[in-house]
């Protein structure tokens, strides 16, 4: 019965703020209690400041924001 508490979330880690609105932020704050993270680019040819910015920066970013979480 895990599926009624696993919810998908769009975004884009590499913007200010997840790429998500202000509503959804909010929502998130105050009930999730577990972050699944695994946006990557495992492209090997990637140019080094993409794959900073997507394998560190964005990490770094969801990170902090986990740390708003009220159920964490």
């Amino acid at each position: 019965g895990f599926e009624s508490k696993v919810t998908a979330v769009e975004g884009d880690l590499v913007l200010e703020g997840l790429g998500i609105s202000n509503a959804q932020t909010e929502e998130l704050r105050q009930n999730v209690s577990v972050v699944l993270h695994c946006a990557a680019t495992v492209n090997f040819n990637e140019k080094l400041t993409i794959s900073l910015q997507v394998n560190v920066v964005s990490t770094q970013r969801l990170l902090a924001f986990a740390k708003t979480m009220v159920n964490m």
